[in-house]
């Protein structure tokens, strides 16, 4: 696959701000011009997989586990990964007011949600596939651990939570480039950590 493959051919994308930003920041990033491709707005995620399953698109832009799952029932193959082709970026963040981070509740969620990252990245993603296969019912379980492996091997879920500089900065890049920002904004007024 090289990315210049989706230019003057059909590609149901996903619309949302972020998705968008970094698929053409990937473009960019490897050559393709996106103003060349034949973009479609499908809808949300369920309808461009239902959209793509129906045969419209040469390609689409999903987030995992569901392009997985299209390569596991033969209607698609995995030809890229946002992950590998931008790099890392602070891309599942929690917002949270700068005064609740002060708060008791604020320490006892961040020390949950630690917890749960934390395993995410140390359990085996069989086990991890286990916890979450009730939210993805749609899913083949053997697809779920593979797309969660794929996950963990990018490094999506290891380290601490904090946010590191390096990956708000690629962020930010993104969504210079994309037009979604108009100006950087610097880390220190964006970014808030919790003391616990």
């Amino acid at each position: 696959f090289s990315w210049r493959d989706l230019e003057h051919k059909e590609v149901l994308v996903d619309h949302l701000f972020q998705p968008l930003a970094l698929l053409k920041y990937a473009c960019h990033l490897h050559g393709a011009d996106y103003s060349a491709i034949r973009v479609v707005d499908a809808g949300d995620p369920a309808s461009m997989e239902k959209a793509f399953r129906d045969g419209r698109g040469d390609f689409v832009h999903l987030q995992g586990p569901v392009p997985q799952q299209l390569e596991h029932d033969g209607v698609a193959a995995v030809a890229a990964s946002m992950g590998e082709a931008v790099g890392p970026v602070a891309f599942s963040s929690l917002c949270a007011k700068r005064s609740w981070l002060e708060t008791d509740m604020a320490r006892a969620f961040l020390r949950a949600y630690r917890a749960g990252r934390q395993a995410t990245a140390e359990l085996s993603a069989p086990e991890v596939a286990k916890v979450v296969q009730p939210f993805f019912t749609e899913i083949d379980p053997s697809v779920l651990t593979s797309a969660i492996a794929c996950y963990q091997n990018m490094g999506c879920w290891s380290g601490d939570i904090e946010i590191p500089r390096e990956t708000y900065e690629r962020l930010l890049d993104a969504f210079l480039y994309s037009g979604v920002i108009t100006q950087r904004h610097p880390y220190e007024a964006s970014i808030a950590s919790v003391v616990e």
